[in-house]
C-alpha cells in the first residue's frame, strides 16, 4: 500500500470510487438481479430440504453427488463461458455479434464436457449414484442445459438487460421446484431417479420460451459488425481463475466421498456446504453488474481508484468471515438440523463455521478477480488461484482433525491464500503504472 501515495490515490479518492461503484449498482435492473439471486437460493433449498427430507440421507445421496459435479463444472466453465460471453459483449457496446466467432467453440466445449461427465457417472456409478448407472444421463444433459442458460444470460450481462438476467435466474429455480414438487407430492413417484431428473430440466421452459420468443425481441443493427471476439487464452485463464475459486467451495462432498465417508455423511456435508453458499450465490449474480462498468472503466482508463481498493475488499472480507464463522459455529449445527429434521444431516460446529468463513473470503475474491477481468487479464489470476489450490490440498493432507472439519477449514484456507495472493496481483500491476 506504500506505493499508492505516490500514485495520488489517497484514502477519499478510495472511498470517492467505492461510492461511485455502488451507486453504480442502484441503476435500473440491479433489483431484478437480487430478486433473481434470492429466488433461485431459496428454491435451491428448499428442493435440497424437501428432496432430503422425503429421500431421506442415503437416498438422497446420489442427487447430492450429482448436484456437486455439476457445480464444480459451472465453477470451471460454464460460469466462466457466461462471464467471457459478458465482457466480450460489454467491450462491444452490447452487440452480440461479437460472440459469433466463439460460440462453436464454446458449443463444442460444452457438448464434451457433457459426454465426459456422462462417462464419469457411469464408470463410478456404483460410488456416486448407488448403482444407478443410469443416472449418469442426467449429468450430462445438465451440462448442456445449463450450458445453453448461461449463454443466454451473458447476452444479457453484456447488453446491461439486468431485468431480464434476473428474471432468468428466477424463472430456472421455480420451473425447477415446480417439477421437484411434483415428484415428491405424488407417492408413485416419489423417487431418486424421478427427482434428479428435474435437475436438467428446469433450465428448459426459460429456453424454449428464449427461443421462441425472447430471441425474436432484438433491436435491429445500425452499425458495422465489431470483430469478432476468440475465447483463447482469455477462457482458458478464465476458466481456471473463476473455476477454482468455486471449486474450492463445491467441491467438498465429492472430497469427503475420496477420504472414505458413508453416503449420509456426503448428504450431510453437502446441504451444511449448500446453505453456507447462500451469500455466494446471492453475489454472483451480480457480477455482470460489477464486470460491465468495470469493463467499460478499464478501457477508458479510469482504473487507478479501483485498482487502490485491493487491500480494503482483503481487510473487510477477513473481518467479515470471522465474524461470521463465529455466529456459524454456535448457531450453524442447530439450523441445519432444524431445517432438515434431525441429526443425520448434522455436521460439527468446526465444519459450519469453516465451510460459512470460506464463502464470505470466496466473496472477496470473486469481487478482485472481476478488477483483473475487466482490465482483460485473465492468464495474471492463474498463478493466485493455483497457489490457493495448492494450500486447499495440502491442508486436506495435513491438518490432523476428522475428515469433515478437515475439508472445511481446507475450503477456508484456499480461499484466504488465494484472496492475499490476487491482491498482490491487482496491486502490483498498479505500481508498475500498467495502463488500464
Amino acid at each position: 500500500m506504500a506505493g499508492m501515495t505516490g500514485n495520488s490515490v489517497t484514502a477519499p479518492s478510495l472511498l470517492r470510487s467505492a461510492s461511485g461503484m455502488l451507486s453504480g449498482l442502484r441503476g435500473d435492473g440491479t433489483a431484478w438481479l437480487l430478486i433473481g439471486s434470492l429466488v433461485a437460493g431459496l428454491l435451491a433449498y428448499v428442493f435440497s430440504v424437501a428432496g432430503g427430507r422425503v429421500l431421506g440421507s442415503a437416498a438422497f445421496a446420489p442427487i447430492a453427488n450429482l448436484w456437486t459435479l455439476q457445480y464444480v463444472i459451472m465453477a470451471i466453465l460454464l460460469f466462466a463461458i457466461e462471464q467471457y460471453e459478458v465482457r466480450a459483449v460489454a467491450a462491444a457496446r452490447g452487440d452480440v455479434r461479437a460472440l459469433h466467432g466463439a460460440w462453436p467453440i464454446m458449443w463444442a466445449i460444452v457438448i464434451a464436457v457433457a459426454l465426459g461427465a456422462t462417462g464419469l457417472l457411469f464408470v463410478f456409478a456404483d460410488r456416486l449414484l448407488l448403482g444407478q448407472a443410469d443416472l449418469a444421463l442426467v449429468g450430462g444433459a445438465w451440462v448442456i442445459t445449463a450450458g445453453a442458460f448461461g449463454m443466454v444470460r451473458g447476452i444479457y450481462g453484456g447488453r446491461a438487460e439486468y431485468r431480464l438476467s434476473g428474471i432468468a435466474t428466477a424463472a430456472d429455480w421455480i420451473a425447477r421446484i415446480c417439477f421437484a414438487l411434483l415428484v415428491l407430492v405424488v407417492a408413485a413417484l416419489a423417487s431418486t431417479r424421478n427427482l434428479a431428473w428435474t435437475l436438467p430440466a428446469g433450465a428448459v421452459p426459460f429456453l424454449a420460451w428464449w427461443w421462441l420468443r425472447g430471441r425474436k425481441a432484438r433491436a435491429p443493427h445500425t452499425t458495422a459488425a465489431p470483430e469478432r471476439s476468440r475465447p483463447g487464452s482469455y477462457l482458458a485463464g478464465l476458466s481456471f481463475a473463476n473455476g477454482t475459486l468455486q471449486l474450492l467451495l463445491g467441491i467438498g462432498p465429492l472430497v469427503v466421498v475420496a477420504l472414505g465417508e458413508s453416503p449420509s455423511a456426503v448428504s450431510a456435508f453437502f446441504v451444511t456446504a449448500a446453505l453456507a453458499r447462500a451469500p455466494f450465490l446471492i453475489g454472483i449474480g451480480f457480477v455482470p453488474r460489477v464486470l460491465t462498468p468495470l469493463t467499460r472503466m478499464a478501457e477508458a482508463g479510469d482504473y487507478a481508484h479501483v485498482r487502490g481498493l485491493a487491500w480494503l475488499v482483503v481487510a473487510g472480507t477477513v473481518a467479515l468471515a470471522a465474524i461470521a464463522g463465529i455466529a456459524a459455529f454456535f448457531l450453524g449445527p442447530p439450523i441445519v438440523s432444524l431445517l432438515y429434521g434431525g441429526a443425520q444431516f448434522t455436521v460439527s460446529d468446526v465444519t459450519t463455521a469453516g465451510a460459512v468463513a470460506a464463502v464470505i473470503v470466496a466473496l472477496g475474491a470473486l469481487g478482485l478477480n472481476q478488477v483483473v477481468l475487466a482490465e482483460g487479464r485473465p492468464l495474471a489470476l492463474v498463478p493466485a488461484w493455483t497457489i490457493g489450490l495448492i494450500a486447499a490440498a495440502a491442508a486436506v493432507v495435513f491438518v490432523p482433525v476428522d475428515p469433515l472439519p478437515r475439508v472445511a477449514l481446507a475450503m477456508l484456507v484456499g480461499q484466504l491464500v488465494a484472496a492475499i495472493c490476487l491482491a498482490v496481483v491487482v496491486t502490483s500491476a498498479h505500481a508498475r503504472g500498467k495502463p488500464a
